[in-house]
């Protein structure tokens, strides 16, 4: 199902590796003013559900981000006011339930690059990992103090996270 019909949504969450789309997320723009009151109502609905506390720090502090947003960049009236945004939203028009679906003309682009094939950028993930065991890799990525990896190892992870999402892979 086709959850938000009013944004097509391509998220990436970079510590997972997982992705998300228009058929299981929903998309809120910063500067829409209803925004900051329905995050605070879903911190308190996430409160009550016991969310980890982490989980309930870090809508506290989008909370902010996005008022800051509101008051130092953008703020106006949420809407769907735009003929095709109207069609879309309400009455469906454009929108597929099936996933796999395209708007007419549109092809889909490969998850993976033209001219590579899954074998090639296996090796190159293996490559990664043979050069990161056998070479004491100085520089580093990470989100934190207490998850630091060498930007090779994080190459090869990064390859294999796009191999896993890219519908090639599905069977």
């Amino acid at each position: 199902m086709n959850i938000d019909r009013k944004y097509q949504i391509r998220a990436l969450n970079p510590c997972s590796g997982n992705t998300h789309d228009e058929h299981d997320s929903i998309l809120f723009l910063a500067k829409d003013k209803a925004v900051p009151a329905m995050l605070r109502a879903y911190l308190k609905e996430s409160e009550k559900l016991g969310a980890n506390p982490a989980h309930l720090e870090s809508i506290g502090l989008l909370i902010g981000r996005v008022e800051q947003y509101q008051r130092e960049v953008e703020a106006k009236i949420p809407d769907t006011d735009l003929p095709c945004e109207i069609r879309r939203c309400v009455d469906g028009d454009g929108v597929s339930d099936n996933k796999q679906d395209l708007a007419p003309g549109a092809q889909r682009s490969p998850s993976i690059p033209e001219g590579f094939s899954r074998e090639d950028l296996e090796a190159v993930a293996d490559g990664l990992d043979g050069y990161e065991k056998t070479v004491n890799v100085g520089n580093v990525t990470g989100g934190g103090d207490d998850h630091l990896e060498s930007t090779t190892a994080y190459a090869a992870r990064f390859i294999r996270a796009m191999l896993a999402a890219a519908p090639e892979a599905k069977p």
